[in-house]
């Protein structure tokens, strides 16, 4: 066999073996699909934010919380030098039992006078005067009664509460420092409620979905952003809505 068959027999033989080798790939449609996606910066904002001041002159005999520090609702935040309130306090239940007794004491000596007049031996204007007196401690009575709803609130106000749960972002005030009404004395942001506001070109407001948004943060966390919505307030010289 020559040179030139044996070429023609391997020609015979590979040509068709390189044809069969060739196959076509499947692939599915949603994997080829390419969806648009928009990255914007953002930041954790709080719903409430809130700078508590005294309502009282008093000193301050006590700081419960410092800066940084989580604070539960109702957590005592500080205390005021509150002793003339509970001297006023005092005085005014003596005053109510003092007045208790002369009451006691009006009460008889109408019934007495009432059964006197009734056998002629007492003068009407004894009673009147009697019952008008037994009337005046009775207002009297009232008046030191809201008196004592006033002590007990300024006592109330001697300790500064968290109104919510949040964290102590500035401290104003120290141990022994002296505070008018309206001095500031702590600065909170609420913990619970947190939301992540992005800035967004208006141009793109109508195009966007907010139901497939997702927050990364520093660390590279992903997470589905629950019930998002757009504000109301739009910044027409930036072209931005929140």
């Amino acid at each position: 066999m020559s040179f030139t068959s044996l070429l023609s027999v391997f020609s015979l033989i590979f040509i068709p073996a390189i044809v069969f080798a060739q196959s076509v790939k499947l692939t599915d449609f949603h994997s080829i699909v390419f969806q648009q996606t928009h990255t914007f910066s953002g930041e954790v904002v709080a719903r409430e934010h809130t700078t508590l001041s005294s309502q009282l002159a008093a000193q301050v005999t006590e700081v419960s919380k410092l800066l940084g520090q989580t604070v539960n609702q109702g957590d005592t935040l500080l205390r005021l030098d509150c002793r003339d309130y509970q001297s006023k306090l005092s005085i005014n239940a003596s005053s109510q039992k003092e007045l208790i007794a002369n009451l006691q004491l009006a009460e008889l000596q109408v019934k007495r006078l009432k059964n006197l007049e009734q056998r002629q031996l007492a003068s009407t204007n004894l009673l009147d005067e009697t019952l008008a007196r037994k009337q005046a401690l009775l207002a009297q009575q009232a008046s030191l009664k809201e008196q004592q709803k006033i002590i007990q609130r300024e006592l109330a106000r001697c300790e500064i509460t968290a109104p919510y749960d949040a964290v102590v972002t500035e401290k104003m005030v120290g141990l022994g420092q002296f505070v008018n009404p309206g001095s500031p004395v702590f600065s909170l942001v609420s913990t619970d409620s947190l939301r992540i506001e992005v800035k967004l070109p208006l141009d793109l407001v109508e195009q966007l979905s907010l139901s497939q948004a997702t927050a990364s943060n520093l660390q590279g966390k992903t997470a589905k952003i629950s019930a998002p919505e757009y504000s109301n307030i739009l910044d027409a010289q930036s072209r931005l809505q929140s």
